[in-house]
């Protein structure tokens, strides 16, 4: 069951099982000519807080775009969440899957992941420059963690690796324990991205190559 507060738009999800929590299904051209027609993807950007723990829940988010096409690229649909928690999923394998270009994290603030041990990435390459107000990172015990954010697109990460836009300016507090399957935190982005960390810390990530691309 998944109860909403429609005053503060808090979302909270009790005990079920289900392969994937919101699956939401739109076109390109229903982007640019009503965003919001969908009720569903109305209500997710409406969140503020998103609390989900002790769910066997293979997905959370997953979006469809079908064939049909609009002429020009969909401005970014902003999400008014601040604060994302997950803790004990046993069966998660993604957070977002599909395309997330179209969205945009501005508000997020908090990030808190614990006991997600399938899940093997948290991000998109496109998520990383949308996340200018994030200043929490807690990541614990996710034994099947590898990066932090998804290394599959080369182009997008070079791009990244030599802009000048800084991705994590607000970027306060890091701490990653018990990942031992980690090998990359801010892989090819250099410190200097990174300009208000005041604690980072990593606990029993064997498996760590490196933390930023220095």
């Amino acid at each position: 069951m998944i109860k909403c507060n429609v005053l503060t738009m808090n979302c909270v999800v009790y005990t079920q099982e289900n392969d994937i929590l919101w699956s939401i299904s739109n076109t390109l051209k229903q982007l640019e000519d009503d965003p919001l027609s969908n009720p569903q993807l109305k209500v997710f950007l409406k969140f503020r807080s998103l609390w989900l723990s002790d769910l066997r829940i293979k997905g959370i988010f997953k979006f469809q775009m079908g064939e049909e096409g609009g002429t020009t690229q969909p401005l970014p649909l902003n999400l008014d969440m601040t604060w994302l928690t997950l803790l004990n999923l046993p069966e998660l394998n993604f957070i977002w899957k599909g395309p997330t270009d179209f969205l945009s994290f501005q508000n997020l603030r908090n990030i808190w992941l614990e006991e997600c041990p399938k899940l093997k990435t948290i991000f998109s390459t496109t998520v990383v420059i949308s996340l200018p107000m994030l200043q929490y990172l807690n990541i614990r015990t996710c034994d099947e963690l590898e990066q932090i954010f998804d290394l599959g697109d080369a182009q997008q990460l070079k791009a990244l690796s030599s802009s000048q836009q800084l991705c994590f300016p607000n970027l306060s507090f890091i701490t990653i324990k018990h990942c031992h399957k980690l090998k990359y935190i801010f892989y090819n982005l250099s410190v200097s991205h990174f300009t208000s960390v005041k604690k980072l810390e990593i606990n029993n990530c064997s498996q760590l190559h490196k933390a930023f691309g220095f």
